[in-house]
């Protein structure tokens, strides 16, 4: 009698309590709902005597009432300790987000179940909305089109966006956690790194550097990550690939060089070209007299260099004069094969072996043949001269494809390249790095003017020790 009374008043004390709790408490016998405390019901939607007898399963949503009575069982068998999640749709239709956790209970002198709900809705919409606001940051982020990186003070890269991976030809994940300067293959920060100046002043920073093993130039500009107390916990990177702009700055530049100095040649060109006609003239006369050999010997050689004077001075005129190219379809590889039949005994004769990659697809483009041939005859000889100085032999290799809407010729050598800091300058009229004698430094600059006056672009691409390319782009519907 005793155990019955003081079984009757726990049962009252945990109604009482349960009755207070925010919290959802039921108690589930033999599959039917025998107490349901007013939060649960609040929960759920559905009054106590409604819920009475109901089946525990009857009100989750069907998709998870597998996992629910799985989670339930394993939590029952301690075998699950973790609160377990999911659906339930209320009285009303609207779907809630509860969680659940339930153990085994004496009730009434029978086995039951004891659960607790919580309605986590607005936490799991916190979440939601969280994780979407998170995915929209990540799109965002990806889809500039600037290279951004997020580094911490020790220079690993905490964050990278998809730009900044595709520079390196990574996956963004492999960029976080490394060193900034591992991925420009060096063992410490570049000499004028940003992230360090920014460290050090926390103020933004920018450096333009050259990536060798990229061959790119780089504008690389940081600005401060600050913690509450104002002190640098790192950087946000924006690296930009300039080196186009950079090859059509160089261009402009190397246009308006052309541009007064084609004035210039025009005016010394002519006043020179008089007094070197009669030097030449007057010289070829006394070859025909009788005179000692020594003397003879003497005006043969200045009949030689008024000739070469004058062969500067026509160069020169043909970098100052202005017309218009008389442009005519033809094909392109036509015109190259043309060029490469002017050269190949003497191609032959100093072992240069020659390699086409022609693209026989091509479609006729509008160009002056003859300045075209010109300008691929110039590149050529160059090439050629670059490999026999350096080995008296060499490989040639001449490729021309389709890019978008131009056609692309490239002339590539084997010999020791082009220095980095010559690139910018060999457009420019009589720059040389051939020894006295050997070249005016006139003809890239002549090939320049041309491929300009024909819409189009040239340019160099070179590592040292590992050859140079000159490429030609021109276009398909010509200008």
């Amino acid at each position: 009698m005793g155990l019955a009374v003081a079984r009757t008043e726990t049962e009252g004390l945990f109604e009482t309590l349960a009755e207070k709790s925010p919290v959802g408490v039921y108690i589930v016998q033999d599959g039917k709902f025998c107490y349901a405390n007013p939060a649960f019901q609040s929960c759920v939607g559905y009054p106590e005597n409604e819920l009475a007898g109901m089946d525990s399963l009857e009100f989750v949503f069907p998709e998870d009432r597998e996992v629910v009575r799985q989670n339930a069982m394993q939590m029952l068998k301690g075998e699950l300790t973790s609160a377990y999640q999911f659906r339930v749709i209320q009285k009303t239709g609207c779907v809630r987000w509860v969680m659940e956790s339930v153990s085994s209970i004496q009730y009434r002198g029978r086995r039951a179940t004891l659960g607790n709900y919580m309605d986590i809705t607005e936490r799991k919409e916190a979440e939601e909305a969280i994780k979407q606001v998170a995915q929209e940051w990540r799109q965002t982020f990806d889809a500039i089109g600037d290279a951004i990186s997020i580094h911490g003070k020790d220079y690993r890269i905490q964050r990278a966006n998809k730009a900044f991976a595709d520079m390196f030809h990574i996956e963004p994940h492999q960029v976080v956690g490394k060193h900034c300067y591992e991925l420009h293959r060096g063992k410490k920060p570049i000499a004028g790194c940003p992230h360090q100046q920014t460290l050090a002043t926390k103020e933004p920073a920018v450096t333009e550097f050259y990536e060798s093993h990229m061959g790119k130039h780089l504008l690389e500009s940081t600005s401060p990550i600050l913690d509450k107390q104002g002190e640098v916990v790192g950087t946000v990177h924006v690296t930009r690939d300039v080196t186009r702009q950079k090859q059509q700055n160089e261009q402009l530049m190397v246009a308006d060089r052309l541009a007064s100095i084609g004035e210039l040649a025009a005016g010394a060109a002519h006043e020179l070209n008089n007094p070197l006609t009669s030097v030449l003239g007057f010289a070829r006369l006394l070859i025909e007299k009788d005179v000692p050999d020594d003397i003879h010997e003497d005006l043969e050689i200045i009949c030689s260099e008024a000739q070469r004077a004058t062969e500067v001075i026509r160069q020169l005129l043909e970098v100052a004069r202005e017309h218009q190219p008389v442009k005519e379809p033809n094909q392109i590889n036509r015109i190259v094969e043309d060029v490469l039949k002017l050269r190949a005994h003497e191609q032959r004769v100093h072992n240069i072996d020659v390699r086409r990659r022609l693209d026989s697809s091509l479609p006729e483009i509008m160009v002056d043949c003859f300045q075209m041939r010109q300008v691929l005859l110039n590149i050529i000889v160059n090439a050629e001269q670059s490999m026999r100085e350096a080995k008296n032999w060499g490989t040639l290799t001449i490729a021309t494809r389709r890019r978008n809407s131009s056609v692309v010729i490239s002339v590539a050598d084997d010999g020791p390249g082009i220095p980095q800091e010559h690139l910018s300058k060999i457009f420019n009229p009589f720059f040389t790095t051939k020894k006295p004698g050997k070249g005016t430094g006139l003809g890239l600059s002549i090939c320049h003017r041309i491929v300009t006056e024909h819409g189009g672009h040239v340019y160099a691409k070179s590592r040292p020790g590992q050859g140079a390319t000159l490429l030609v782009e021109l276009p398909i519907n010509g200008v």
